[in-house]
């Protein structure tokens, strides 16, 4: 008398479909990934170089000795109203253009005291960019370079 089923259960999985799912997650986040924005775009001049010498726009920002709490802003050397900011860069920006050359993109040399907060600099650097100016954010050269 044999007591044994005849039918045999397969102890094997089968891992194709988890693998076809987890390949499928993978190319899902590789492309989403890629879609991902850290923070702005800034071109950072070598602080053992000067900065090249071109018609740059530059713009500075430092605070006030005598009320700390106040910026102020110049273009050039001359002193300018923060809200009056955007018009100058775009006059600027359209008298470079009529010269020789008009193929360049103007560029924006953004000089940013130390103490300024982050806040105006991102501001300053988002009016850049609105502008169509490539933004550089000046650096002073630091001692401890070889």
């Amino acid at each position: 008398m044999n007591l044994r089923s005849r039918s045999k259960v397969s102890a094997e999985v089968n891992m194709s479909s988890m693998t076809d799912l987890v390949f499928l997650l993978l190319v899902f986040f590789i492309i989403a990934s890629s879609y991902i924005t850290t923070g702005v775009n800034i071109e950072l001049p070598s602080s053992s170089t000067k900065t090249p010498q071109s018609k740059n726009i530059t713009l500075s920002i430092k605070l006030d000795e005598k009320n700390p709490q106040k910026e102020i802003f110049y273009i050039g050397k001359k002193r300018i109203q923060e809200v009056d900011i955007k018009s100058e860069l775009k006059k600027y920006k359209d008298a470079q253009q009529v010269g020789a050359d008009k193929d360049k993109q103007p560029v924006l040399l953004l000089r940013v005291d130390k103490n300024i907060k982050t806040e105006t600099t991102v501001r300053m650097l988002d009016l850049g960019y609105k502008n169509n100016l490539k933004v550089i954010l000046a650096t002073s050269p630091s001692q401890d370079i070889d």
